[in-house]
């Protein structure tokens, strides 16, 4: 639980940092960029996935941060429900080939995302999957 109390705030802290850098009420002319090509193929998880996207980030202009979660379960989900009282469903070994796993899948989206032009703020894995 402190994990994901640092992780939330560090990720207000981006949004706020984001929000400073860019001034109220200037005038960007920024693209239109086609995300497309990062939508999850059809039959790609074997999950219940749905892609969400904030209303607000459909009109947005200028720098904007973004949190994409990615469709794998987070390391804290993989260990099995109370893992710390009933023990871990991964061996050590196990939960580090599964980060490590999630780590190049998070590569893998960073670099498209790079490709479009954005950059990564950071990455979580152990609570939430995903690229900020």
């Amino acid at each position: 639980m402190k994990i994901f109390k640092k992780m939330l705030a560090a990720g207000v802290s981006a949004l706020t940092i984001a929000a400073l850098v860019t001034p109220v009420g200037a005038q960007t002319t920024t693209p239109t960029v086609d995300v497309s090509a990062l939508a999850l193929p059809q039959g790609a998880t074997s999950q219940p996935f749905e892609a969400t996207l904030e209303p607000s980030l459909r009109t947005a202009t200028g720098p904007v941060t973004v949190m994409v979660r990615l469709a794998d379960a987070p390391l804290s989900l993989a260990v099995g429900r109370d893992a710390r009282r009933l023990g871990s469903a991964l061996s050590d070994a196990q939960q580090q080939g599964y980060v490590t796993d999630l780590n190049n899948k998070q590569n893998a989206l960073s670099g498209q995302i790079a490709a479009l032009g954005g950059r990564e703020l950071g990455r979580m894995s152990r609570a939430l999957n995903g690229v900020m």
